[in-house]
């Protein structure tokens, strides 16, 4: 199999267009977006949100090193894991990539006291892995390990059993990327959209509907009451309430769907019928 150049308009971990979202990996899939282009906030299209550019280096951990040279032998990327190079990845794929280094870090604080000279390496790692994802995000918040109970509450009022997660964060869409990724995965619904629910925090154990968590004058309350909270060794939820209309709505895109299925359909059937029919012998209809 001949190498094949990586571009940086798709994702390195699904190979899905992030202009378009078309699944490239499926055998000579092509689109027609420029997918040699920086992906950014000025030239990303409506139906992709949210992008994670990264930077592969061999200062990253074992884990992650694994994950990006998986990505490379299935897709057959002419990409040197030995080399500084620039890649992006998708909501789900990033969620993947930074619970590698997670694990990675857990394992190596299990060793921690049998070679204290693997703890001086792994934390200039994982400083120099800090680095570089500041380096590509330039958010102006520093990324952090956020711990929370995630809890999503049916219209109903019946609540789901709660999740406990940590995120690697350093804006609140980092954050709102993961919990939406989640909510998905337990509610066990893929078209859920983030107009389907509101989210909001509170501390653990306490009674209210919180504080709506929404855009960054909240991100910066949340990260205020989270330290607080932190420091007073209690936790904090987010609860995710789904609203009434989200199975109307599903209906109707789905009857939208079906609708534009029909469409094409009828057209395909209509030029069916409008071609003229081939024969050997033209007498036959004379």
């Amino acid at each position: 199999m001949t190498p094949i150049e990586y571009l940086i308009g798709t994702y390195l971990g699904c190979k899905k267009c992030l202009y378009c979202e078309d699944e490239l990996s499926i055998r000579k899939k092509m689109c027609l977006c420029d997918k040699t282009i920086k992906p950014g906030k000025s030239n990303r299209t409506d139906k992709v949100k949210i992008v994670y550019p990264r930077i592969s280096t061999p200062q990253l951990s074992y884990k992650q090193l694994e994950y990006i040279q998986e990505s490379v032998t299935q897709f057959g990327y002419s990409l040197d894991l030995n080399s500084k190079f620039y890649f992006t990845l998708c909501t789900a794929c990033n969620s993947a990539f930074r619970r590698k280094r997670n694990s990675s870090i857990c394992k190596n604080k299990n060793n921690s006291e049998n070679n204290s000279t693997d703890i001086n390496e792994t934390d200039n790692r994982n400083e120099t892995d800090d680095k570089y994802e500041l380096e590509v995000s330039k958010k102006s918040m520093e990324e952090q390990i956020i711990s929370f109970n995630l809890v999503i509450k049916s219209p109903t009022g019946l609540t789901l059993p709660s999740k406990w997660l940590e995120v690697e964060a350093s804006s609140l869409d980092d954050i709102l990327a993961d919990i939406h990724y989640y909510i998905g995965k337990l509610t066990g619904d893929k078209e859920i959209m983030h107009s389907d629910y509101s989210v909001s925090f509170k501390p653990e154990k306490t009674t209210g509907v919180g504080a709506q968590l929404v855009d960054t004058q909240d991100y910066k309350k949340f990260l205020l009451d989270y330290k607080d909270l932190l420091s007073k060794k209690k936790n904090i939820v987010i609860v995710i309430s789904l609203k009434k209309e989200k199975s109307k709505k599903k209906q109707k895109r789905k009857e939208i769907s079906n609708s534009e299925d029909l469409e094409n359909k009828n057209a395909k059937l209509h030029k069916k019928k409008n071609t003229v029919p081939k024969l050997d012998d033209f007498s036959a209809i004379l």
